[in-house]
């Protein structure tokens, strides 16, 4: 029992119990239904205010965060709150595999129903045999994560009526978050919708 030997053990110990803490609060999230009914979002102050939301992270880091979006609203019919915490789990994951130094870019562009966005940073990549892997359950590449952000980011925005992948980028280095969202309809324009 030596004070050495006791310290990093309950270091250990605590370290473990931070980790089950964060798979436990996550776990909640998902058994918890929005309360809300799904309303119309613009996807451009959607994401800015997440990227706000984590600029201290992303300065203690060293990465910067970018923004190339159109210059009028890209209207969505989303559940806001757990779009909001899709879209901060995405751009969270970016910051963590971007070196000191570089920047997440997220480009918003539109089709004529769906909205687009690319979440890209200049980590190490995802493998091509990994990239539908990396949305399961439990699924990471860092001892310290808890393998749920980009699987719950998944399910919320299935849920909203999207689609997320990896998409391809050039050249061997970085990822490419692709999600795809449905456009709002021109007479939903304020309004909601029940879940």
């Amino acid at each position: 029992a030596r004070p050495e030997r006791m310290r990093n053990l309950s270091e250990r110990v605590r370290n473990t119990l931070d980790r089950m803490d964060k798979v436990f609060q996550e776990f909640l999230y998902v058994s918890r239904p929005d309360r809300d009914d799904r309303t119309v979002i613009d996807l451009v102050i959607c994401i800015r205010d997440s990227l706000e939301m984590l600029a201290p992270r992303f300065e203690q880091a060293d990465v910067a965060g970018e923004v190339s979006a159109p210059s009028e609203p890209v209207r969505i019919l989303a559940y806001e709150g757990s779009l909001r915490r899709a879209l901060v789990n995405v751009l969270t994951n970016a910051e963590q595999f971007s070196p000191p130094g570089e920047t997440v870019e997220v480009g918003i562009s539109t089709t004529s129903d769906t909205a687009i966005i690319e979440v890209s940073d200049h980590g190490p990549g995802v493998p091509k045999h990994k990239r539908k892997q990396v949305f399961d359950m439990f699924v990471t590449e860092r001892p310290e994560g808890t393998g749920l952000g980009l699987f719950l980011a998944k399910a919320a925005i299935e849920r909203s009526g999207g689609a997320i992948a990896i998409a391809e980028t050039a050249g061997d280095r970085g990822t490419c978050v692709r999600i795809r969202l449905p456009l709002a309809p021109p007479e939903s324009e304020t309004g909601t919708e029940a879940a």
